[in-house]
């Protein structure tokens, strides 16, 4: 039988073809390479304006103070939901007429609103009460006037129906809804509950983008006095 030499032509594509698919290869790899390194050096500057067009900060949520009865169960500690206006002094101006629309609805002097903010810019601080205890209607109204950088939180006003007949056994809370006499301080702890948390993300112009409740509030647990 006589023997069968190979084509040379037919050994050569086989290796030409691999070649080409390892150039092809290559090339692809380089050409993402490059792009990675355009993106880094040429694009840097655009890739972290658009990292400080977000904002994210973490927020309190206050817990539901508990409420306190007599025997009888009649209500003579109520904690009433309200909203604080603030504002990020060292992120937000706010214009002159914006400043005067806040102290129209919320019925406050301009000038002390503007002292309030600047006081704190100065102190490099960044959160500034514009107001505390905003009742829902004037909420709603600070809500429609739409101005970015201007933000509410929830908080609680506690209200003491009975008056001053149980003034001096119930006592009293700060602005803050801490007990800081009578039954208020001495059943603080189980009163007051545990506050939870938020993380918000805020675009450049201050509106939020994003909210993720990381801790839900733990409200505090109502007391019930022995008292007609």
């Amino acid at each position: 039988m006589r023997a069968t030499r190979p084509d040379p032509a037919r050994a050569v594509a086989p290796r030409w073809r691999h070649h080409a698919v390892v150039w092809t290869f290559l090339f692809g790899v380089g050409a993402l390479v490059l792009r990675a390194g355009y993106l880094v050096v040429t694009d840097r500057e655009f890739l972290v304006d658009q990292g400080e067009a977000r904002s994210i900060r973490n927020l309190e949520i206050p817990a539901h103070r508990g409420m306190i009865y007599d025997r009888k169960g009649t209500p003579l500690a109520v904690s009433a939901p309200m909203a604080a206006a603030w504002v990020d002094p060292t992120e937000t101006v706010l214009a002159s007429g914006d400043v005067e629309a806040l102290a129209a609805v919320l019925e406050l002097d301009a000038e002390r609103i503007r002292a309030r903010i600047n006081a704190a810019r100065e102190r490099q601080r960044r959160f500034a009460y514009i107001a505390r205890r905003v009742e829902p209607d004037a909420e709603r109204r600070v809500r429609a006037l739409g101005i970015a950088g201007v933000y509410l939180q929830p908080e609680y006003h506690r209200f003491y129906p009975a008056g001053e007949v149980a003034a001096h056994l119930v006592g009293r809370t700060d602005i803050d809804d801490r007990g800081q006499e009578g039954i208020e301080r001495a059943f603080n702890s189980v009163l007051s509950g545990e506050p939870g948390t938020k993380r918000v993300l805020r675009d450049l112009p201050g509106n939020t983008v994003m909210e993720i409740l990381l801790e839900s509030p733990d409200d505090g647990d109502d007391l019930f006095l022995g008292l007609d």
